[in-house]
């Protein structure tokens, strides 16, 4: 799965444009809403905890300016599903899914704002 194109508030992904905050999984990609928009809570992640055993790393992409912070419960329980976690800000982490799902198992939620 790639990411086609990427622009404050708009994302494309395999030909599907999305205008909301997505989460991407391998196979599946969903409308993604946070409890707390700028705040990324282990609640806030189910899909990922659910299929965890075929996921090797999680890429946050924490909006335009990096305004969405990761909590701490997210990063312990990625360690201890070892699951890698990579934070970056979203144009960074579109560039980061694109290379890293072609060889491993990639997951990944982008904030498309902020």
């Amino acid at each position: 799965m790639s990411i086609e194109e990427f622009s404050f508030g708009r994302v494309v992904v395999e030909g599907r444009e999305f205008k909301n905050d997505i989460l991407i999984t391998p196979g599946d990609i969903l409308n993604w809403r946070r409890e707390k928009g700028h705040y990324l809570q282990e609640k806030d992640l189910k899909k990922i905890w659910d299929s965890y055993e075929s996921i090797d790393v999680f890429i946050a992409g924490t909006g335009v300016n990096g305004k969405m912070k990761v909590e701490t419960e997210v990063k312990k329980r990625c360690e201890k599903l070892k699951i890698e976690l990579i934070k970056l800000d979203t144009g960074q982490a579109v560039k980061k899914f694109n290379l890293m799902s072609k060889e491993r198992s990639a997951a990944c939620g982008l904030h498309l704002t902020c």
